[in-house]
């Protein structure tokens, strides 16, 4: 009798101790909430990217790891680039509010606002193709200014860069409107084009 009086006493200490650790999971979820920097950013005529970090004040607390990363609106730009505590953000859209969404796994969630000045004009990039193999495959990228006023070009000389060059470079054109793009290896990859007023813009390349 004292044996099983004994062993109903042991369980009941280890189901107490159980119950104690588990709330600490439970606490977590959806009761953080996520600090985004920058939490507001206007990008202006001839900017169109935008680094986002968790900040380290949301760092201390117990997050779940990968985060999610949604943009409201996703005409007016995405997410190319998320890893760890950051994302890279491109826009697309000439002008327009955006809300960008940090999510852990425990639905905790942080918010930043991105407004999209207009511009005078703008430019057009396209690639063709825009969705290629991952290695040493070409495309052809080309910019065109959009604007209200028929007849005008864009505004050489143009400078062009990749966001992630080691998924892909551009290997011929640079300065003219026209570029050959090589892919390295998959992924998706960001083409920007700079005129000679400082006015941006960008395409994605998918890489399979």
């Amino acid at each position: 009798m004292k044996k099983l009086l004994l062993g109903i006493v042991c369980l009941c200490l280890i189901v107490c101790g159980v119950s104690l650790l588990m709330p600490g999971c439970d606490e977590a979820t959806g009761l953080i909430a996520l600090i985004i920097e920058p939490a507001y950013v206007d990008l202006t005529p001839g900017s169109n990217i935008v680094e986002f970090v968790i900040s380290t004040n949301s760092r201390g607390s117990e997050l779940g790891l990968p985060l999610t990363w949604i943009v409201t609106d996703p005409s007016l730009g995405r997410i190319v680039g998320s890893g760890g505590y950051n994302a890279t953000y491109v826009r697309f859209g000439a002008n327009g509010m955006n809300t960008i969404i940090a999510r852990d796994q425990y639905d905790n969630e942080g918010f930043a606002t991105v407004r999209q000045m207009a511009e005078q004009y703008g430019l057009v990039l396209t690639a063709t193709p825009a969705v290629i193999p991952g290695g040493s495959t070409l495309s052809t990228i080309t910019v065109e200014r959009n604007s209200t006023v028929d007849g005008e070009d864009a505004t050489a000389p143009f400078t062009w860069v990749t966001l992630y060059p080691d998924v892909g470079i551009i290997i011929a054109g640079q300065g003219s409107d026209t570029v050959v793009y090589r892919s390295s290896k998959g992924g998706v990859n960001v083409v920007q084009c700079t005129d000679a007023y400082g006015v941006t813009g960008s395409v994605v390349v998918e890489q399979e």
